[in-house]
């Protein structure tokens, strides 16, 4: 009888023990799915503070993939407003942009309306006035493309400074009293259509300055991970508040004369520069302005 007794004890002890865990197991899971419901049900209003359980068991594992399920609603919230912001900001900038151009628009029209004998002068220039818009609006959504990653980039093997010197070739008819001094020799590994646009718009950038000297220096060189490009110029370099907006939408540096420029083309090779996973930074030297591209040399990035 004893023996019985003690094999019922053994039962009844592992009976409550099973018991017990089973009954925390089920509180702590539904403690688990109260969180999960209240959360989907909040997070649109507010963030709840993730937990990661170290325990090794199924509740666990269960409230780990509700917090790694949280986060990732937290992070895709934090894109969205982000995305609406720069939706916001876009559309600001866009009606900002056109809003002069579209009034002389109006005001050419109803004057060539008024006196149809000098309809034709009108002409011209609302012809340009469509025409700058085009051009601004292709290259917003050019710029917009780039930041969000929609152009794929065709990479080659690029001698840097052939495609600098095409680049000046183009840019030589107007600005003829200039000239490029470059130093130094690179290679990489790049996608030229884009890159070839980037030195354009660094270049143009310099030659619209009021410089004494009218010369920009372009020093090439590497480390064992970067290539180091450096643009300098002898304008004069621009104010402080406009080099930290430098590479911001529609920025005009106060010392470039003609206010008809779009402002996109420094945000434009930004935009290209971080595409290629390189970064671009301006500072002013005693001279000038100093524009300096970093760019890595990795797995499709070769220098040789």
């Amino acid at each position: 009888m004893e023996w019985a007794l003690g094999i019922a004890l053994v039962l009844g002890a592992t009976f409550l023990f099973l018991f017990l865990r089973e009954r925390r197991r089920h509180r702590k899971l539904c403690r688990l799915h109260e969180q999960l419901t209240g959360y989907i049900e909040q997070f649109l209003a507010e963030p709840i503070q993730t937990n990661f359980s170290l325990k090794d068991d199924e509740g666990a594992k269960l409230q780990n993939c509700i917090a790694r399920l949280q986060e990732e609603i937290i992070l895709s919230r934090s894109r969205l407003q982000k995305e609406r912001r720069r939706n916001h900001h876009f559309i600001a900038d866009i009606s900002h942009q056109l809003k002069t151009p579209l009034a002389s628009l109006r005001l050419y029209s109803d004057l060539a309306a008024a006196d149809g004998a000098s309809a034709a002068d009108y002409s011209g220039k609302i012809v340009l006035l469509i025409e700058r818009m085009e051009k601004l609006v292709y290259q917003l959504l050019r710029l917009e493309k780039l930041r969000a990653g929609a152009y794929e980039l065709n990479y080659a093997d690029v001698d840097v400074r052939e495609l600098l010197e095409e680049q000046w070739h183009e840019l030589l008819p107007m600005y003829p009293e200039y000239r490029l001094v470059i130093q130094g020799d690179l290679h990489l590994r790049l996608d030229p259509f884009w890159m070839q646009e980037a030195f354009h718009n660094i270049l143009k950038n310099s030659c619209e300055q009021k410089a004494e000297k009218p010369e920009i220096l372009v020093s090439l060189s590497q480390s064992k991970s970067l290539a180091h490009l450096v643009f300098e110029d002898y304008g004069g370099g621009v104010d402080t508040f406009d080099v930290s907006e430098l590479f911001d939408r529609f920025s005009r540096s106060a010392t470039v004369a003609d206010t008809k420029k779009s402002g996109l083309g420094l945000a434009i090779t930004k935009a290209i520069v971080e595409s290629h996973h390189g970064s671009i930074f301006a500072e002013n030297t005693k001279e000038g302005l100093r524009i300096s591209l970093y760019l890595p040399i990795h797995a499709g990035y070769r220098s040789y």
